[in-house]
């Protein structure tokens, strides 16, 4: 059975065989030849989401999907050489520790279809870029996703808030967690106190 509730962190690494009953396929990255890989539900729901947001005027891309091992500890690399080790690590998973692996976790990137329209000043482009993300967030549990690292549960998660990083967990779950403001480690503790009280009796 696919588990979509699957929980990866620093504490629960990834396993291949986590994905044995999944099937992936590849996506476009922004400017970028290659392709990534993304579990086949997560894209065909992310695919039905750019569709609203587009009636919205808002082009919804891929800046990352699924990653390898390697491409995560490069990823970390990268930021370490910006950033030192300590702030990279709150941004960015060591390797196995990356839901990027599983490839249900998205980074979008949102730009306006009429970007012209916009003008060419820095708070101005700042404000509507945190209005095109909050528009896809309003929405993002009709289509099973879930803002995976935000603000107030930073502390829980142990990552910086990203408003672009969205996570696949079925409609179901997306919007119970939505419903009762809890992030993917609180509800899935809650599932498996449930569960083990079930077990119990």
């Amino acid at each position: 059975m696919k588990d979509y509730l699957m929980l990866i962190n620093k504490d629960n690494l990834f396993s291949q065989d986590m994905m044995e009953e999944f099937e992936f396929v590849d996506a476009e990255i922004n400017s970028s030849p290659n392709k990534t890989f993304v579990e086949a539900q997560t894209y065909k729901a992310f695919e039905a989401l750019k569709k609203e947001l587009d009636k919205s005027g808002i082009v919804a891309t891929l800046n990352s999907a699924g990653r390898t091992i390697d491409e995560q500890q490069q990823t970390l690399d990268e930021a370490i050489k910006q950033v030192g080790e300590i702030e990279a690590k709150k941004n960015v998973a060591v390797a196995g520790a990356s839901e990027h692996h599983t490839g249900l976790a998205l980074d979008v990137r949102l730009k306006r279809k009429n970007a012209k329209d916009i003008r060419n000043v820095k708070y101005v482009r700042i404000l509507d870029r945190m209005i095109m993300y909050a528009k896809m967030n309003e929405i993002l549990e009709k289509y099973g996703f879930i803002l995976r690292y935000t603000k107030d549960k930073s502390e829980i998660t142990g990552f910086n808030p990203e408003f672009w990083h969205i996570r696949y967990v079925g409609v179901e779950h997306a919007k119970e967690m939505k419903q009762t403001g809890m992030c993917l480690e609180e509800y899935v503790a809650k599932i498996n106190q449930v569960q083990d009280g079930l077990s119990v009796s």
